[in-house]
């Protein structure tokens, strides 16, 4: 299966997960969610953090744990 059929298509990602599943914060958040908007994706998941971003032309989702984001990356096929 193909990411695209499990609904990947357009969505960057950024973070470090621990082995509890909580997403850790990384640097440069701002400047890797630019980038990804400059290749052409149009949706990042990014860390929650208490200084979180906002790019114009991107949707920045924010979120604290794996399941946050695999519930908003993968659609159920």
């Amino acid at each position: 299966m193909n990411l695209q059929e499990r609904g990947l298509h357009g969505v960057a990602a950024t973070g470090r997960v621990n082995t509890e599943g909580r997403v850790l914060s990384v640097n440069g958040v701002r400047e890797k969610s630019l980038a990804a908007k400059r290749a052409g994706y149009d949706t990042v998941i990014t860390p929650y953090t208490k200084n979180n971003i906002d790019i114009s032309g991107v949707e920045i989702v924010h979120v604290n744990d794996f399941q946050e984001a695999a519930d908003y990356a993968l659609v159920s096929t």
